[in-house]
């Protein structure tokens, strides 16, 4: 694989975009006028804006690039939706999207709208309302008749992290990890997208957008459905109002059944997803800490570890 530095400079981006003009529905002239990288938690991952002008007009593409785990599922999935026409006058998918192997570099277009994560203080109907539209289009995709093969998803976790601040519990990771996939008591799995969370989730108006299925994979609904509110319940926790989330995670979970039903062996297993999240976000929040990239309270900490042990769903 060629270097990602490489993909900083205007440059080199346009040699590589331009095999692929056509599909980002760009002329041969097209210019790059600036690259932008946003630090993530994965110090080799790229997340990159690149603002292009091609004839006097501007356009923004999104790229992610990374050095270990592949981005050409994420193409997959989104080729795969947009060829079954799930986009429709709420849900939408980025569009003209390409993978370029040697950089190991999905681009697409930008998604104009407001990611999720940052619209969570808002008023709490209009909150309710967009949590509906989350669920709705989750159960759509997991309604969704996909035939890609896709492996299982894996739950991963900041280990090193782990270890040096928390050995008890990284010591047992791995048995609580065993545990709780010998308890799983359903064996429907449908294509999931593996990280459905606010932060991948982009509003325009009543319309929403996901992005990121690097993660996606063939396994339980239910996981994705546990990310989403394992993930909203630690963002209302640290940065709004923790008090709705009860209120919002039945919403959620009543809108979700209107589609698909959690039977008996399904809630068992969102349960067991529920408390593998919560520890999966502990060890990554751990570590963010460690690196700069965001700055995790010791209570707050405390308390989604706390989540993790928890008996009740949600």
């Amino acid at each position: 694989m060629k270097n990602l530095e490489n993909l900083l400079d205007k440059n080199i981006v346009k040699d590589i975009l331009l095999p692929y003009r056509k599909e980002l529905q760009l002329s041969e002239n097209f210019e790059v006028r600036e690259i932008k990288r946003f630090m993530v938690l994965a110090a080799e991952t790229y997340v990159l804006s690149i603002e292009v002008n091609d004839g006097g007009q501007t356009y923004i593409f999104r790229g992610n690039a990374s050095e270990k785990d592949s981005r050409s599922r994420s193409s997959l999935i989104i080729n795969a939706l947009n060829d079954i026409n799930f986009v429709d006058n709420h849900f939408f998918i980025p569009q003209n999207v390409v993978y370029i192997e040697d950089y190991n570099l999905i681009i697409y277009k930008q998604i104009e709208g407001e990611i999720f994560y940052k619209n969570l203080n808002i008023e709490p109907n209009l909150l309710e309302e967009k949590v509906k539209l989350c669920a709705q289009w989750l159960s759509k995709l997991h309604s969704s008749k996909i035939s890609l093969n896709l492996p299982p998803y894996n739950f991963t976790f900041e280990r090193n992290h782990l270890l040096q601040d928390f050995p008890e519990i990284a010591q047992k990771l791995d048995q609580t990890v065993n545990e709780a996939k010998e308890n799983l008591k359903s064996d429907q799995k449908v294509i999931i997208h593996g990280d459905f969370q606010p932060n991948n989730i982009i509003f325009e108006g009543q319309r929403i957008a996901v992005i990121d299925f690097n993660d996606a994979a063939y396994d339980s609904p239910m996981i994705d459905v546990a990310g989403f509110l394992c993930q909203l319940h630690t963002m209302l926790l640290r940065k709004a109002d923790e008090g709705i989330f009860a209120k919002l995670s039945k919403i959620f979970l009543s809108e979700y059944q209107k589609e698909i039903l959690i039977g008996e062996s399904m809630l068992n297993d969102l349960k067991i997803y529920q408390s593998l999240y919560y520890l999966k976000i502990f060890s990554s929040l751990n570590a963010s800490n460690k690196s700069g990239v965001d700055t995790v309270s010791a209570t707050d900490l405390e308390n989604i570890y706390q989540f993790s042990q928890g008996d009740e769903i949600f």
